[in-house]
């Protein structure tokens, strides 16, 4: 397709103006850079990835082993039950302790736990409150639709 387009240009070239050469370049500039980025780039990226990734995988696995290793570490002396071992839970937590709002961790879980609660009901209240604004507004409408319906049998009958 490019080189017919490319022919024709050079044949309506003969004889006219020298733009015509500018015009094959300018056309054929962005097919080119297009064909070396898309084309040849992504073999290159391939085979450059490949490279690095066979460089790169053992340091990997070894990091992934010693990570394993530093958790199990952790897991084997930590006081907390698995239950309390996320992020949220063991923020909340030390947060209690470090404030004084709990002397210990019995009482610093079972105020997580509160807490928790609350989340939830305060969450299922806001579930419900939506849920009767929906309803509220369902029946407005039904109600305006009424109204419309009760005008016109009025008007009908009068």
């Amino acid at each position: 397709m490019a080189a017919a387009v490319l022919m024709a240009l050079m044949l309506s070239s003969e004889g006219s103006t020298p733009s015509a050469p500018i015009g094959v370049i300018i056309y054929m500039a962005p097919i080119t850079y297009l064909f070396v980025r898309f084309g040849v780039g992504n073999v290159l990226d391939y085979f450059k990835r490949k490279q690095l990734s066979k460089q790169i995988l053992p340091e990997l696995r070894k990091l992934s082993a010693k990570m394993n290793t530093i958790a199990d570490e952790l897991d084997s002396f930590t006081i907390l039950p698995q239950r309390y071992r996320t992020i949220h839970a063991v923020d909340s937590i030390g947060n209690y302790l470090v404030n004084k709002r709990a002397d210990t961790l019995k009482e610093a879980i079972n105020l997580y736990e509160d807490q928790l609660h609350k989340q939830n009901q305060l969450r299922n209240q806001q579930l419900h409150i939506q849920q009767n604004n929906h309803i509220i507004q369902q029946n407005r409408e039904m109600i305006k639709a009424q109204k419309i319906t009760n005008s016109r049998l009025r008007w009908l009958d009068i």
